[in-house]
Formats: C-alpha cells, structure tokens, sequence
C-alpha cells in the first residue's frame, strides 16, 4: 500500500485539505491520542477550521479527520492554538506544546512539549511474528506500512521524552527530570524532592506525575 498526496491546499467550508495518509491506531502509536478528537484549530491569519484532530509526537506534525480520511496538515498553513476539549495546545517548532494552569499558584502555566522517541523493533510477517533480521524495505514514516510490500508492517516501539516548562509574568523554567526539577529549587530542598519522588514512584514522563508533584512543590 502506498501513500498518495495531494499536491494543492484546498479550503472548502472552513476546513483544510491536505496530504492525505492512513494514521496508525494500536497502542504502540507515535498519536497523542487514542482516536482523533472533535477541536478547532485557530490559525495565525485568523482563520478558525473544525475538524477532528491528532497530534503525531514523533514529527510534531498535526492531523485531521476530514469525514472519510485522516490527512496532514500542510506544514505551509500556521496554527497558533488549537483546541481539543478543555485542552489548549499552542504551535512550536518542533511540535505542539500543551498549556495548563497549575491551580495552587497564581499566573503561573505549565507547558508540556509533547515529544516521542520513536526505536525499530523489527518487521511484522503475515503470522503476526517480528523479525530483526536484514534486508528491510523502504517504510512510510506515517503509515508503519511497507512501500510496495503486502501485508508486511514495520514495527517501532515509542517512547515518552516530554519536556516541561513553568511559565510565570517573569520567567519561564525548564525541566523534564528529577536533576534538571531539582536545580529549581535552593539546594537545601533537593533531598526533600527526591525522598517525595520515591515514595510516590513519580514518573516525569507521566503528565498526571508531574501534575501531582508541583502541587507539592512550585518553585517560587
């Protein structure tokens, strides 16, 4: 199976058409989410476009669910926010990054840049068997389906390397583990953070972890 792309942007009832692709939905899937979500992207010309969404945290790039097709979003179209529920994700770089208003501190965000490593593992044979044996063939980096190959799936495994940042009227700290989360703090707090760490087994690639750990310590 391959891919085809369309090679023009249109914009039919508010609604982007793109480089069309099949997105991958098992749970080892590079996608922010499950399914794709009901949401609406506003973008930097002002324009606002319904759809349902996903976030590919692999590439970074945005999809969206025209009614029959999962499609890209042409990169040369510019998001500045999109809302997915109650959720707000702001336009980057590399990506989408997530912003939450942390509710024990006053004008303070926490912003997750959502990113994923993405490892080969092997090759899927019809029978469902991987293999890390040679000879592997071209693969669509969107799809996980083999160029040309039938019924032979390339398998990655994908891991969580979110990043954070603490966003407040006057500064913006970065961190994304217990060290980088430690030097945000006096010196004299780092063994209070790492024993709470410990015993509640936080795991700074788990949003709801992080969440629960800056409700008990918020550098100030």
């Amino acid at each position: 199976m391959k891919v085809h792309f369309i090679p023009f942007l249109l914009i039919v009832s508010g609604l982007f058409v793109v480089q069309s692709t099949t997105a991958q939905s098992d749970d080892s899937s590079p996608f922010l989410f499950e399914e794709y979500m009901p949401g609406t992207a506003v973008l930097k010309s002002g324009m606002r476009s319904n759809s349902r969404f996903n976030i590919q945290t692999v590439t970074g790039e945005l999809y969206f669910n025209d009614g029959s097709d999962n499609r890209i979003l042409d990169p040369s179209i510019k998001v500045d926010t999109l809302y997915i529920g109650s959720r707000i994700f702001l336009s980057d770089k590399g990506g989408y990054t997530e912003m939450i208003a942390l509710p024990n501190v006053a004008n303070t965000q926490l912003l997750i840049e959502w990113r994923t490593k993405q490892t080969y593992v092997g090759r899927k044979g019809a029978l469902g068997s991987v293999s890390h044996a040679g000879n592997v063939q071209e693969i669509d980096k969107h799809t996980g389906i083999v160029q040309g190959t039938k019924n032979n799936l390339e398998v990655y495994r994908y891991t969580p390397q979110n990043k954070y940042l603490l966003k407040t009227d006057e500064s913006t700290l970065r961190f994304n583990d217990l060290k980088s989360f430690q030097k945000l703090f006096p010196k004299n707090q780092a063994d209070a953070i790492a024993e709470y760490v410990k015993a509640h087994s936080i795991d700074f690639q788990q949003v709801e972890d992080v969440l629960r750990l800056l409700l008990r310590f918020t550098p100030r």
